[in-house]
């Protein structure tokens, strides 16, 4: 249980303890990630198919909208155009995993990813060999920040004591859930 006679922090409370308590689970599945060279169109396809891999398999657990506008519809759709302007990679898997207990937990990681895709865009962008791909949809995700920032306002809107176990347990599932993706796809195509 946090508590705090700070009022900002009590209602940042939930963000905090999401960044402190998944914080080895983000490196790992960052970790993962860094092994594809999105410099190259071959890293590129296979990062975004790694994507694509999660982003699917979330998707048949959760095949509504879920909190804060977060659809897989258009998420989909993007990595889907940009994998096939890359060459494509033939059929993709969706990895089984247990239904989370809290959604709001997949909204943190997956609306959170907006800050660090800003930065592979520019890594994109800047090489010679991806430049000229019409690949950015992605990671342009342009509807991710507006998500991120009606998680701020949800995370913030009450104490949320009874539900931040199941909520970090959520996001602690989804950042491994990335991982295992992007291990599959340095399995079968690296």
């Amino acid at each position: 249980m946090i508590t705090t006679k700070d009022p900002q922090r009590s209602q940042d409370a939930l963000r905090f303890a999401l960044r402190e308590e998944t914080r080895s689970d983000h490196a790992d599945s960052e970790a993962a990630f860094d092994r594809f060279d999105v410099t190259s169109r071959d890293g590129l396809r296979n990062f975004l198919s790694a994507q694509h891999i999660a982003i699917e398999s979330l998707s048949e657990v959760y095949p509504d909208e879920l909190p804060c506008g977060l659809n897989f519809d258009g998420i989909l759709g993007e990595l889907k155009s940009d994998i096939s302007s890359l060459g494509g990679l033939g059929p993709l898997p969706t990895l089984a995993f247990s239904h989370m207990n809290h959604s709001l937990g997949v909204v943190y990681v997956l609306a959170g990813s907006h800050l660090g895709s800003k930065l592979l865009l520019q890594r994109v962008k800047n090489s010679a060999e991806t430049q000229s791909v019409a690949a950015h949809a992605y990671l342009k995700n342009n509807h991710l920040p507006e998500v991120w920032k009606k998680f701020l306002s949800v995370a913030s809107s009450q104490n949320w004591v009874d539900d931040r176990s199941a909520i970090v347990n959520s996001a602690k599932q989804t950042f491994t859930l990335f991982r295992q993706s992007a291990d599959w796809v340095r399995r079968e195509y690296v």
